[in-house]
């Protein structure tokens, strides 16, 4: 016993001694503002011994006698070692690594390092975002990256525009990519998500990247990812701006209403000089008398049979009785966009949070288009214990839009603003007149609107819309959307022997959007219904559920990740809509109140996903890299035979930089070479049922129900496949003042659906099947340099390149495909353009010419040779061939970023070069039925024999027959848009520290500010195909706002 003792007390004493050579390091750490850093990680450099700084900044760490340095390191600042020397007490300043978070981007179920990257991908950060006046995620991706297209959407305010990742991948199929959100595929509104709640959007756009995603990435993934708190103390951040938003597009020209009446009388003249033979002094009379009663309304002093004088001019003794033509500026209001949002956050311990709420506020220039939204956010993660990681990630948004009627479905209708505004002649009044000129004024004392109704009125000519009014219909109906929405995002990961982590992760997304429209029974479409409302109730219901195992381990030089998962997921949509005629008390419009049903309907839809995935990623000397990914899905849009399919991917990358002979060249930072090759699929097909025999209801007779086969049923139909090849150089030189990358990909599709004919005995003539193939190639380069790096001035451009082909390499037994425009043949692209060749005017008659189709008899009728020309003035008789296609040549974006000391000043261009546009609202311009509005271009027409012009006389016989669809409708496609304008001041440090903030920032924003193209009113962004529509324009948005945090 007396040994023992005489043992321990022997170990206390030498113990004793070593404790006492150790000593207690104290201290705080503060960031470059001076605000204490809670959280940051303190250690013994080559030592275990650490501890976290208090919430105070503050920290306490015993050290023993042998350690010289400690090491400071703390998310988002730079790692700092500080020696000890002989001080008990350290002041230690971190400064903010502005590059790390840039440094490790957001990839397919995790983040990976830019440098270990093998496939291609591009990011855009909050940073990005905060300089852009979005209501839409989209609208941030034009221009952010080579590779990606955007056209400019529909105007209506909270709509987005439509993207498209190195080229298109189906013909028939969904071309748009997959949105994941917060590590799930997101089935909701993208206009539901706060951009000033994002953290970062990565886009990926080969399918070395992609594979993981499977079935659905063959069009690119876009990964958006929210913000979490980071900041070691908490943080507040307010935000406000307010501005103007105006049509971005001006109005084509359209002939003016001095004239309007010169034009017809000119195109009745020339009818009855070229058509029925008269001579021109009989034609000349015939004018006189004829224009008048054809275009019905006579706004100036003077009887309409004197306003044109003989030689076609307009009389210019007449003068107008009154001036309210403009149904244009009628149409549009002072609109007007406020946004402001609040944020809460922090990075404390072992936990972090983010709370969120915004508010946006958009009012469209046209009269009865708006968006309203509020959103919040609530995301908390946790690490309770060493070995467990909690999070979850709750959001809701709140939207509601009056809608003008002016969306691609109905850019036919009358009641789309944009068909009669632009479509009614110049002469027509937006309120009513009497025959002298006074207003028109009804029992209350307003000014009655013109639609033909009021006393003494007078009917407009079938061109000029009788009966209707598009002012008046627009205020006195509704068009309405209300949505709700919710997302939800939950996570457990468990660490467990010391390399493996489990993680779980749940995903709940729900949307209900309940669309309202009511038509007045006073003018328009609901007169005869005597009034109609329409309800309906959309709700969207998905959970999507993975469990994923990872194993990360280093072994020396080499480096392994594996990554091992299971996902399923749920999509479930109800639908209903109701209608209802004939109301019943004014100002209800309530289906109550409503007579007689007029239609009920309503659907189920049901969606169920299964896919089993992994990855393998390896890394030697940080030189080399590799990767190996697979995925196995099964969707129930196709039979249980051909349910499952296989997706895989590898890719390889070789930083260059790190071998030892570039390791003393000073002027090369980064070099890297990539290369990626995988298959993906896409299951986006029109229906959640097309594999099925499918029938089409509603065929009753009297009171027998019936039923018609609307499709035949095809059990092997599966996946379109999309195969990807991507070849990439990384780089960056001279202290990477000069940075970049250049990527040459080939995106092949196949097995494309197509609808195949049957045999005629069949009830339905067309089987979907997987038939065909295409592919897209091109080439991508985009280089960042820093023109200026100065103490107090930096100048910084981004230049993004992307040169793309498209070919179609098979179709169902090789047939061409006709359809509008386009004509889809084997070794054309899929938007190359099918159209009659268009000649001229001819330069004696004025009659309009095609080249003549060599098949066609040399004396067909209609057949002349002009000037050594074979041409015919039948369109049925002309030549049809390929005229180009609406792909661009060259597709591009500069991005400039001027700074002086707190200024900040930023632009973004995009444009394309070459490419062709079909624009059929300008060819609807030179239509001459009585009534319509005609294109400026129309004055240019033939006039006198001997003339040579483009524009073939005017001829209000004939005019259908001039305007049949060629090539003399096409144009130019290329553009530049002014896409964004920045100016920013932030106030100085010291002064915002006075007065208890962190940061003061006030900015003045321009958004979509002007297009040039290469003719007024076109807007060659409208769509991907080249042609476009009368809809929506786009918005116009100048803004200014302020930045708080504290």
């Amino acid at each position: 016993m007396k040994k023992l003792l005489q043992s321990l007390f022997v170990l206390v004493f030498i113990a004793s001694a070593a404790f006492a050579q150790d000593r207690v390091i104290t201290g705080t750490v503060k960031g470059v503002d001076g605000v204490p850093l809670p959280g940051v990680s303190v250690a013994v450099k080559g030592t275990a011994i650490g501890t976290p700084t208090t919430p105070q900044g503050t920290f306490s760490i015993r050290v023993p006698s042998s350690a010289t340095t400690l090491t400071f390191s703390s998310l988002g600042f730079k790692p700092k070692e500080v020696v000890i020397g002989t001080s008990a007490n350290l002041q230690v300043t971190m400064e903010t690594e502005v590059n790390m978070l840039k440094d490790v981007v957001v990839v397919a179920y995790g983040s990976q390092k830019k440098e270990s990257i093998t496939g291609s991908v591009a990011r855009i950060g909050a940073e990005d975002l905060e300089k852009r006046l979005i209501t839409n995620l989209t609208q941030a991706l034009a221009g952010a990256a080579p590779g990606i297209s955007a056209n400019s959407g529909n105007g209506q305010p909270g709509s987005g525009a439509d993207i498209r990742i190195r080229g298109f991948g189906s013909v028939n199929a969904s071309n748009a990519p997959l949105y994941v959100v917060d590590g799930f595929p997101y089935e909701g509104y993208i206009a539901d998500i706060n951009a000033n709640d994002i953290e970062s959007i990565t886009v990926l756009k080969d399918a070395s990247s992609t594979a993981l995603y499977g079935a659905r990435a063959a069009n690119g993934v876009i990964l958006v990812t929210t913000k979490k708190g980071a900041a070691s103390e908490p943080q507040f951040n307010v935000n406000f701006s307010s501005g103007l938003s105006s049509r971005a597009i001006p109005e084509y020209d359209r002939v003016g209403i001095y004239d309007y009446f010169p034009l017809f009388w000119t195109a009745l003249k020339n009818n009855r000089m070229y058509g029925n033979g008269d001579t021109e002094a009989a034609a000349i009379t015939y004018a006189n008398n004829t224009v008048g009663p054809q275009l019905i309304y006579n706004p100036f002093d003077i009887p309409a049979n004197q306003l044109v004088t003989a030689d076609g001019k307009f009389n210019p003794n007449a003068k107008l009785m009154y001036d309210d033509f403009d149904w244009i500026s009628g149409m549009q209001n002072k609109g007007a966009r406020n946004e402001a949002s609040l944020d809460y956050s922090a990075r404390q311990g072992k936990s972090d949070y983010y709370v969120s709420l915004g508010y946006t506020k958009d009012n469209g220039f046209l009269i009865g288009s708006d968006f309203e939204r509020i959103n919040g956010r609530v995301s908390l993660n946790s690490a309770p214990k060493s070995w467990l990681r909690l999070g979850i990630n709750l959001s809701g948004a709140l939207a509601d839009s009056n809608l003008a009627s002016a969306f691609s479905d109905n850019s036919g209708s009358i009641v789309n603003p944009f068909v009669f505004a632009r479509g009614i002649g110049p002469i027509y009044p937006v309120r009513a007149y009497t025959a002298t000129g006074q207003p028109v004024i009804d029992e209350k004392g307003v000014h009655v609107y013109d639609y033909g109704m009021h006393p003494g009125a007078i009917g407009r000519p079938s061109g000029a819309y009788p009966g209707r009014h598009v002012i008046n219909e627009t205020l006195l109906n509704i068009d309405r959307a209300s949505r709700n929405s919710i997302t939800g995002r939950t996570f457990a990961e468990i660490s467990f022997l010391k390399n493996f982590k489990f993680t779980t992760n749940l995903a709940l997304d729900l949307a209900t959007n309940r669309p309202t429209s009511a038509q007045n029974k006073i003018v328009g479409d609901g007169v005869t219904n005597g009034g109609t409302s329409t309800r309906g109730a959309n709700e969207y219901r998905t959970v999507s559920l993975n469990q994923l195992l990872r194993y990360e381990r280093d072994f020396g030089q080499h480096s392994l990740k594996v990554l091992a998962g299971h996902e399923i997921q749920k999509v479930d949509n109800t639908f209903l809509s109701g209608n209802r005629r004939l109301m019943n008390l004014d100002g209800n419009i309530e289906l109550v109140n409503y007579v007689t049903l007029n239609g009920l309907t309503g659907s189920i839809t049901n969606l169920r996903r299964e896919g089993y995935l992994s990855k393998v990623e390896y890394g030697f000397k940080n030189k080399i890299f590799a990767d190996v990914s697979y995925r196995r899905d099964a969707s129930s849009r196709f039979s249980p035979k051909a349910r499952w399919g296989d997706f895989y991917s590898v890719g390889a990358a070789w930083n260059m930089k790190n071998e030892s002979f570039l390791q003393d060249v000073s002027w090369v930072n980064s070099l890297k070479v990539r290369a990626a090759y995988g298959t993906v699929g896409n299951d986006a097909l029109d229906t959640y049922y097309e594999y099925q025999a499918l029938y089409g209801l509603g065929f009753t007779n009297a009171t027998e129900p019936g039923a018609l086969a609307t499709k035949l049923p095809n059990e092997d139909l599966t996946w379109e496949v999309s195969k990807s090849t991507t070849i990439g150089l990384d780089f960056g030189l001279f202290k990477d003042r000069l940075n970049g990358s250049i990527d040459v990909f080939r995106r092949g599709s196949s097995m494309l659906l197509f609808d195949v004919p049957q045999g005629l005995s069949s009830s339905v003539t067309t089987r979907t099947e997987n038939i065909g193939a295409m592919y897209n190639q091109g080439l991508e380069i985009m280089l960042n340099a820093k023109i200026i790096s100065g103490r107090n001035f930096n100048w910084d451009v981004q230049l993004n390149n992307t040169f793309l082909k498209n070919k179609v390499t098979s179709l169902p037994g090789g047939n061409a495909i006709i359809s509008g425009t386009k004509r889809l043949a084997e070794g054309k692209d899929i938007y190359a353009f099918w159209l009659r060749q268009w000649y001229g005017a001819d330069p004696q008659n004025g009659e309009a010419l095609w080249l003549r189709d060599p098949a066609i008899a040399a004396n067909a009728a209609g057949s002349k040779n002009v000037n050594g020309t074979e041409v015919t003035s039948n369109p049925n008789n002309a030549l049809f061939d390929y005229s180009g296609s609406s792909i661009s040549d060259y597709l591009g974006s500069l991005n400039n970023t001027f700074s002086y000391k707190n200024i900040s000043l930023s632009f973004l261009l995009n444009y394309q070069l070459g490419g062709e546009y079909y624009d059929s609202v300008y060819a609807g311009l030179f239509g001459l039925s009585y009534g319509t509005a005609v294109h400026k271009d129309a004055l240019n027409a033939w006039s006198a024999p001997g003339q040579p012009t483009n524009i073939p006389r005017l001829d209000v016989a004939n005019q259908g027959t001039y305007n049949t669809a060629s090539t003399r409708f096409l144009t130019d496609a290329s553009y530049l848009n002014i896409r964004s304008v920045n100016i920013t001041y932030a106030f100085p440090q010291a002064l915002a520290n006075k007065v208890g903030l962190r940061r003061v920032r006030v900015f003045a924003s321009g958004e979509n500010l002007v297009t040039f193209s290469k003719r007024k009113g076109l807007n060659p962004m409208e769509n991907f195909n080249g042609t476009n529509a009368n809809v929506y324009v786009p918005n116009r948005y100048v803004s200014a706002g302020v930045n708080v945090a504290f």
